[in-house]
């Protein structure tokens, strides 16, 4: 009995002893399960639209606040097509300084100039199928660049790409045909190892064109006999052992165009880490979880609206007409107010995304003081204010240029003049709109059933100036009618002519017909058009 009790309490003993390690074990396990399985917390910031300085002031701001959020993944959705050098500079230095969390750019649509710079930055790239990647060139409106020029342009850009490449493992060769025009990219595969890599021009004749009519290549030549390979050192006894790796193109990038990619091929040469049809797809796969979600504010939008070309050139168009009607009907505060009002948005707008420097501003600036003191001080017309009119639209005019940062010139700047042609096309179509309303506006608007009782008031009650409303009999004043001027007429201002309905004087809004008269001078009536009373001094 003794002994039974003895076995049956060693029996206990040893399956405690072996249960516990198993215990243990599946608490571990268990551990290490939830753990692994903890989704990583995740933001998503849309970058949609045209690079300019304003989006790499928000997209700073936005990866601040995804860091405060906990987030450990930053998503940058970008669907662009480019814009300014010097803001996709910034928001790839921004990307690449941002050492804390992961950061993967998923390809909506496009990524093409800027785009691209920034794509390149992120730690990985993941790409929407049939989306784009690629085209960063430097471009002249001027034609052909000289070697020094094109040089001076491109050299930030391939600075920029050449980190990123070194930031992000690709290969550096791949990256410069982005930029570079007669940049010629293969990519070629080793039949005996394996071995990937992309070779320009001369090397893939080398190893693949020139190899191939030759039945005296070792297959077993590497990347670490390339050099013994082109120099013949090698003995050849086997058929070449490069040749183009398989659903890509032979070249991958020719010399007259610059490297664009789909998702495909991009995913094929290791730019793309993967294939996804939208962020949620790619968060599910990944385990991510999204704890932060940025998207363009109405703000935003609004920006982007009113930098947009269209936008701008009706804000010209209603400057112009502003501008026209503040100097012919002076005293009203409404064409006053809009001319500010549209200027202010002209030279904001673009002052906040980068468009407009600070001389451009100066400029404008400078033609309008100039112009006012045509009007206002100097008598008649003349240089003062031809000069103004010209100072004016040319500063216009280059706020649709970029600047591109050059450290050494005088002001660290340089000019893309590539964009200048769509700033003089904006101010054209804008004088040709604004003319047509004009006189659209000066023919009709006095008929239409609300503003014809916008004219000339008296006592409070309403004097329509020249025809009556039975359209026959003129109404006060008529041509001929002489008075005399109160105000001095730049060439808008007013005069006081008598009427005898009143069997009084009073005083209406005039347009000088002859440019300045002085305040006293005698002027009389020479037409009336709607509500414009024309007047020419007279001695």
């Amino acid at each position: 009995m003794k002994l039974l009790i003895v076995a049956l309490l060693s029996l206990f003993l040893a399956a405690l002893v072996t249960a516990q390690p198993t215990t243990a074990s599946v608490a571990a396990t268990d551990d290490s399960s939830s753990i692994h399985a903890a989704p990583t917390p995740t933001a998503v910031i849309a970058v949609d639209g045209m690079v300019d300085d304003y989006m790499a002031s928000t997209l700073k701001a936005r990866f601040d606040e995804a860091r405060r959020a906990g987030a450990q993944v930053i998503i940058l959705k970008l669907n662009t097509y480019g814009g300014l050098v010097t803001a996709g500079v910034d928001i790839s230095r921004i990307i690449k300084q941002t050492r804390d969390v992961h950061t993967i750019c998923f390809i909506n649509e496009k990524a093409i100039s800027a785009g691209s710079m920034i794509a390149m930055a992120c730690d990985e790239i993941i790409m929407e199928p049939n989306s784009l990647l690629g085209d960063c060139g430097v471009i002249s409106m001027g034609g052909e660049m000289d070697d020094v020029t094109r040089a001076k342009a491109e050299s930030l850009v391939l600075e920029e790409f050449a980190d990123s490449a070194e930031h992000n493992g690709y290969d550096p060769l791949l990256v410069r045909t982005f930029i570079v025009v007669p940049a010629t990219v293969y990519y070629i595969e080793n039949t005996a190892t394996g071995q990937r890599r992309f070779v320009d021009e001369p090397t893939y004749k080398r190893l693949v064109t020139d190899a191939a009519g030759s039945s005296r290549i070792d297959t077993d030549t590497s990347a670490t006999n390339d050099n013994q390979l082109l120099s013949g050192e090698i003995s050849t006894t086997q058929p070449a052992a490069w040749r183009d790796v398989p659903e890509v193109r032979a070249p991958l990038d020719g010399p007259d165009s610059l490297l664009t990619v789909r998702a495909t091929l991009a995913q094929r040469i290791g730019l793309a880490k993967g294939i996804y049809p939208n962020v949620q797809a790619l968060a599910a796969d990944r385990d991510y979880n999204i704890v932060a979600e940025y998207t363009p504010s109405p703000g935003d939008r609004l920006v982007a609206l009113l930098g947009g070309y269209v936008a701008r050139g009706i804000l010209m168009m209603i400057f112009m007409i502003s501008v026209y009607a503040a100097i012919h009907s002076p005293g009203s505060g409404l064409p006053e107010v809009a001319c500010l009002a549209s200027l202010a948005v002209l030279l904001g707008i673009p002052a906040l995304t980068g468009l407009a420097t600070w001389w451009e501003i100066m400029l404008v600036l400078i033609g309008i003081l100039l112009l006012a003191v045509e009007l206002f001080v100097i008598p008649g017309f003349g240089l003062t204010g031809f000069t103004g009119i010209i100072m004016i639209f040319t500063g216009l005019a280059m706020t649709f240029v970029p600047p591109i940062k050059l450290p050494d010139t005088p002001i660290g700047y340089g000019v893309d003049w590539s964009w200048l042609g769509y700033g003089i096309t904006t101010i054209v179509a804008s004088m040709a709109a604004s003319l047509l309303l004009g006189w659209w506006l000066g023919r009709y608007l006095p008929t239409l059933p609300y503003f014809n009782r916008l004219m000339l008031q008296a006592g409070g009650e309403t004097a329509t100036v020249g025809i009556s409303s039975e359209g026959q009999n003129p109404v006060w004043p008529t041509a001929g009618l002489r008075g005399k001027v109160m105000t001095d007429l730049r060439p808008g201002g007013q005069a006081e002519f008598y009427d005898p309905a009143l069997g009084s004087t009073r005083s209406v809004d005039v347009v000088s017909q002859s440019g300045f008269v002085n305040r006293g001078d005698s002027v009389e009536v020479q037409q009336v058009r709607g509500n414009h009373v024309i007047v020419k001094r007279v001695t």
